[in-house]
């Protein structure tokens, strides 16, 4: 697994980091989707990903639109907003 990867995965919170786990390992399950449903508030405000995952069909999952969120994700680590 990437380092970045690593590296971001450690600065989320549980549930938003198992969001991920899943998008990165592109497992999507309808477990992942329900996870993304129990975020709170605030993760759900914070993190368009969750939002992404949450509103999936577990029979077709936006994998691709999630993988783009992550690679944001990971540019954002990277260079942060400032």
């Amino acid at each position: 697994m990437d380092e970045k990867v690593i590296q971001l995965l450690k600065t989320l919170p549980p549930l938003v980091a198992c969001v991920i786990w899943d998008v990165v390992n592109e497992n999507i399950s309808l477990k992942t989707i329900e996870i993304a449903d129990k975020v709170t508030e605030e993760e759900w405000k914070r993190y368009e990903i969750v939002r992404c995952i949450a509103a999936g069909n577990p029979q077709y999952p936006p994998v691709q639109e999630a993988q783009v969120l992550v690679e944001i994700m990971l540019e954002e680590l990277v260079m942060p907003v400032a």
